[in-house]
C-alpha cells in the first residue's frame, strides 16, 4: 500500500498544473529519455504539449525578450560530418541546399546557380525546388520510392510516377554517394556507443532505418544537451540570460532587453555552435543557427488564436499578435 501511495504522489506531481511552483513551471524533462538521447517530457506536464490556448500562461519577463533558437537543417550538417561527405557539407553551406542538390543531380544548370541570387533562384526554380525538398526530406525520414512517388507525381499513373521517382532517387544518391555508402556500412557494422562514447541501450540493430539515422539524431540531441548545460547557470542569469526550456531541437531563452541585447544573443548563438563542435569536432565549418524573437507572449500561440483570445479575456490578459520572421546566422 505504501508503494502504491508513493506512486500516486509521483503521478500527481508530474501533471502540468501540479508542476507550477509560484510563477514558474518546474517539470521533469526526462533527459536522455529516448534512444537518440533526446528529452522526453511527459505531455501532461509540458506546457508546449498542451492545447495552444494554454500558452497564454507564458509571461515574458519585464525588460526581457524571449528568443527561440534552433540548429538550422541540423540533420544535413551532421549527416555530412558523421559520414565524411564533402559534397553534402558544401551544399549545406551554399546559397540554398535544395537548389545546390539540384545542380549536383543535373536538374538545375550550374551557370544559373552561380550567376543568380538565392531569391532569384528560388523564384525561377520554385517548382523544381519544391520537388527536391519533398524528395530529400522523404529520403531523410526513410520513405521508399513508392511513397515518394505519390507526393511527387500525384496525377501520374502509378507505374510512370514510380519510374520517374526511382530515377530521381538514383541521381540524389549519386550526388551524395559518400553519405549513402557510409550509412550502409554503418548499418552492417553497427556499434552501440554515442558520439561521446556513452553506451546506447538500444538492442535491436535489425531496425535498419533507426540504426542508419541514429548517429545523426543522437549527435543533434547531445549537442543540444551540451548547449543547455552551458546556458543553465547562475552566471548566465546574472549576465541577463535565462534558459527557459528546450522544445524538440530548439531552445528558448529570456534575454534582457537593453543596449547589450545583441551581444547576449550573439553569445547564445556562439554557445550553440561551439556545443555542436564539441560533439562533431572542430571542422572549420560551423552549423548555422536560426532564431526568432518574441516581444509579446502572444507570439507563442501558433494556432487556435480565437480560443486563446477567449481564455485571455476571462483572465483579463490583453493579447497583441505580432509575428516576427526567423533569422538565420
Amino acid at each position: 500500500n505504501k508503494v502504491e501511495e508513493d506512486s500516486n504522489d509521483i503521478e500527481e506531481e508530474n501533471t502540468f498544473y501540479n508542476s507550477i511552483k509560484g510563477d514558474t513551471i518546474h517539470m521533469y524533462y526526462n533527459p536522455y529519455g529516448t534512444i537518440s538521447a533526446r528529452n522526453a517530457p511527459r505531455a501532461k506536464s509540458f506546457l508546449f504539449a498542451q492545447p495552444a490556448w494554454a500558452r497564454t500562461m507564458i509571461k515574458v519577463p519585464k525588460d526581457y525578450k524571449m528568443v527561440s533558437l534552433d540548429f538550422s537543417s541540423a540533420e544535413i550538417f551532421l549527416g555530412a560530418l558523421v559520414t565524411g561527405d564533402s559534397n553534402l557539407l558544401d551544399s549545406y553551406h551554399s546559397k540554398d541546399f535544395y537548389l545546390k542538390s539540384g545542380v549536383l543531380m543535373g536538374v538545375i544548370p550550374i551557370e544559373d546557380f552561380e550567376a543568380l541570387s538565392a531569391s532569384d533562384l528560388k523564384t525561377k526554380y520554385k517548382d523544381v525546388r519544391n520537388m527536391l525538398k519533398i524528395l530529400i526530406l522523404s529520403k531523410q525520414y526513410g520513405a521508399g520510392a513508392a511513397s515518394i512517388a505519390k507526393s511527387l507525381y500525384p496525377t501520374e499513373s502509378e507505374g510512370i510516377a514510380l519510374n520517374k521517382t526511382r530515377k530521381l532517387v538514383a541521381k540524389y544518391e549519386r550526388a551524395y554517394n559518400q553519405f549513402f555508402r557510409d550509412t550502409t556500412i554503418f548499418k552492417k557494422k553497427f556499434t552501440n556507443n554515442t558520439c561521446l562514447m556513452w553506451h546506447w541501450g538500444f538492442n535491436n540493430p535489425e531496425r535498419q532505418l533507426t540504426v542508419g539515422n541514429w548517429r545523426i539524431q543522437t549527435s543533434n540531441a547531445i549537442a543540444l544537451h551540451e548547449c543547455v548545460t552551458k546556458l543553465s547557470t547562475q552566471k548566465m542569469i546574472d549576465k541577463g540570460l535565462s534558459f527557459v526550456t528546450s522544445l524538440h531541437d530548439a531552445i528558448m531563452v529570456a534575454v534582457k532587453d537593453d543596449d547589450r541585447f545583441d551581444a547576449r544573443l550573439d553569445y547564445v548563438i556562439k554557445t550553440m555552435k561551439d556545443a555542436c563542435d564539441t560533439v562533431t569536432g572542430n571542422t572549420g565549418k560551423q552549423i548555422r543557427v536560426e532564431y526568432q524573437t518574441f516581444e509579446s507572449e502572444s507570439n507563442f500561440i501558433e494556432k487556435d488564436r480565437e480560443g486563446a483570445l477567449k481564455i485571455a479575456e476571462l483572465v483579463g490578459h490583453k493579447l497583441d499578435f505580432r509575428d516576427s520572421d526567423p533569422i538565420e546566422v
